[in-house]
């Protein structure tokens, strides 16, 4: 994504977000089949982080008539998730110098 071209992220750096993420999704207390789905799926998205190309329907599953999205619990989960996440970030030191940002940025990026 274009957001993330200039950052200098590398495989290393998604997978602490991955990581992150993971703390983030048990520590609200998702049932690890959920979790173990979210990860699963976001792997896709490490193409268009690092700026490699990549169909945009893979890792698009439905189950029971149901989007991952919609498993999750709709848009303010996702929403709640990546309040979470930013904030793990923000204290991780292994990412955080991409999300050390004035408060106006920080609020852009969310």
């Amino acid at each position: 994504a274009t957001i993330h071209k200039t950052l200098g992220i590398n495989d290393y750096h998604f997978d602490c977000f991955i990581a992150d993420l993971n703390r983030a999704m048990m520590g609200a207390g998702h049932p690890e089949s959920l979790i173990d789905e979210v990860l699963v799926a976001l792997e896709p998205v490490r193409a268009d982080v690092l700026g490699h190309s990549r169909d945009a329907m893979d890792g698009v599953v439905m189950k029971d008539g149901q989007c991952l999205l919609d498993r999750f619990g709709g848009d303010q989960n996702v929403e709640a998730a990546v309040e979470n996440m930013f904030d793990r970030c923000v204290e991780d030191p292994r990412v955080r110098f991409h999300f050390e940002r004035a408060k106006a940025k920080q609020r852009q990026i969310r």
